[in-house]
C-alpha cells in the first residue's frame, strides 16, 4: 500500500470517528434542549426561584464575557507577537505596573461584584420567618426507623417504629 493510501485512510477513518462520535454525542431528548436553555438550571419550583434563575443567568453571562476577553487577549497576543523569523525576537517588557495592577485588581473586582449579588440573591431567598428548625439530635436521627410506604398501610405503624414520633423518644444512650 502506498504512503498516499495509508495516509488517506487514516483521513477517512479519523473522519469516521469524528462523525460517529458527533452522531452519539448529539442524541438529546427534549428534557436534555429544556436543560440547554436553563443553562442546567433545574426546573424552578419555588416562588424563589426567579432569584435564583437570574443570579444563575447573570453568572453564565460574567463567566462567557471573561472567557471571551481572556481568549481574545491570548489570539491578539499570538498572532500580534508571532516570531517571524529565528532572529527576530519581540521587544521584553519588565515591570509593566499598569499591566500587573490591573491584573490583580480585575479578578478581586469580579469576585467582589459576584460575592454582592450571591449575597443580595441569598438574602432574597432565606427569610429568617421561614427556617425550620429540627428537635432532634443527631443520635435521634441516627436511630430514626426508615420509612415503609408498605407498612404504612397498617394502622398502627407509628406505634411499631417506637417513640420516636412524639415526646417520649429517649437515645439509645
Amino acid at each position: 500500500m502506498s504512503l498516499v493510501l495509508k495516509k488517506r485512510f487514516r483521513q477517512v477513518a479519523v473522519s469516521g470517528l469524528v462523525v460517529g462520535a458527533l452522531l452519539v454525542l448529539s442524541g438529546c431528548s427534549s428534557v436534555q434542549e429544556d436543560e440547554i436553555k436553563r443553562l442546567a438550571l433545574p426546573i424552578p419550583s419555588t416562588k424563589e426561584a426567579d432569584t435564583v434563575y437570574d443570579l444563575w443567568m447573570w453568572s453564565w453571562l460574567a463567566a462567557m464575557l471573561t472567557g471571551i476577553v481572556v481568549w481574545g487577549l491570548i489570539f491578539y497576543a499570538c498572532i500580534r507577537f508571532y516570531r517571524r523569523s529565528q532572529t527576530d525576537i519581540p521587544v521584553q517588557t519588565r515591570y509593566n505596573l499598569p499591566i500587573e495592577i490591573f491584573y490583580t485588581i480585575a479578578p478581586i473586582m469580579m469576585v467582589i461584584v459576584f460575592f454582592y449579588f450571591t449575597l443580595d440573591a441569598q438574602g432574597k431567598v432565606d427569610h429568617d420567618d421561614k427556617k425550620v428548625y429540627v428537635d432532634r439530635t443527631k443520635d435521634q436521627i441516627k436511630d430514626a426507623p426508615e420509612y415503609n410506604s408498605d407498612a404504612d398501610v397498617d394502622d398502627d405503624y407509628r406505634t411499631r417504629l417506637g417513640g420516636y414520633y412524639d415526646d417520649t423518644y429517649r437515645s439509645g444512650m
